[in-house]
């Protein structure tokens, strides 16, 4: 089974070297990279205790769900001209954008109503690695769906 994955992983990384725009490729290295740096200091939060490992997971679970519905703000589709897959900002995507920097103003404010104490500003935290992560899924799904429709 790990085989399997890791195969299907290798397969994605050479599709995306081969039909993602290298814009898109950029955006994603960024965003994996991020990712595991965020991850890397929310797993220094729970060693240190600066935060519980239940409230840290489920502010990273949080964190992707809402990574994965900001993704919707880019429109990944394929360009026949280029034989490339795409991303670009559309009017959907800029009403998301919009509400994502409203809560991004006001995460500290939000996550302060739930949570009274110091753990606040490392599970802030967390819901952003998470917010990461979901955005790295969001990105590959769809990747591969234009993939699989297109090919």
């Amino acid at each position: 089974m790990l085989e399997e994955q890791l195969e299907q992983a290798k397969e994605l990384h050479d599709d995306i070297r081969k039909y993602a725009h290298p814009r898109l490729q950029i955006r994603f290295l960024i965003y994996i990279l991020i990712s595991l740096g965020m991850l890397s200091v929310a797993v220094y939060d729970v060693l240190d205790e600066n935060a519980g490992i239940i409230s840290s997971l489920i502010a990273i679970v949080v964190g992707i769900v809402v990574g994965i519905i900001v993704t919707r703000i880019f429109k990944i589709t394929w360009d026949e001209k280029a034989q490339k897959v795409i991303s670009q900002l559309d009017e959907y995507g800029a009403i998301i954008l919009a509400v994502y920097i409203g809560l991004e103003i006001y995460r500290e404010r939000l996550v302060e109503y739930f949570i009274h104490d110091a753990t606040a500003v490392s599970i802030s935290f967390a819901v952003l690695t998470g917010i990461m992560i979901g955005r790295v899924l969001g990105i590959r799904r769809r990747f591969r769906k234009v993939l699989d429709t297109n090919l």
